[in-house]
């Protein structure tokens, strides 16, 4: 069983790290109105060719960043309900504690190493 400091620890780890995200996300894209979803922004540079290029790039860029910041902030928000929710550290999959080294390079992490390496051979669905 996890202890509360422990837990305490990769919740502060979490918020800060959410923080950092939404940060991030603020540069590259606005949020939806009534939506945790976000738009990438698409800045104008200019009429000329090359200029127009340049948006599209660009773009192209805040959309690919905007999903991955998208993605683990999702993560982040779905590791903090499961510390409030009293269920933190453990693996979706089998019920087992999930590593506590784990946890502390990865504490969004839901799979403990075995169910992780067995999802990425293809040997269980979740």
């Amino acid at each position: 069983m996890l202890d509360k400091k422990f837990i305490k620890q990769r919740k502060n780890q979490l918020l800060k790290e959410k923080k950092r995200i939404e940060k991030e996300l603020k540069e590259v894209a606005k949020k939806k109105k009534d939506s945790q979803k976000y738009e990438a922004i698409f800045v104008d540079i200019g009429d000329k060719k090359d200029e127009s290029a340049t948006e599209v790039t660009l773009y192209s860029e805040y959309i690919t960043l905007k999903e991955e910041l998208e993605k683990n902030l999702a993560a982040i928000i779905k590791a903090l309900n499961k510390i409030e929710q009293g269920t933190y550290g453990i693996c979706e999959i089998c019920g087992q504690e999930i590593e506590t080294k784990r946890l502390e390079a990865f504490p969004e992490a839901t799979l403990c190493i075995k169910c992780k390496e067995k999802k990425e051979k293809g040997l269980i669905r979740q």
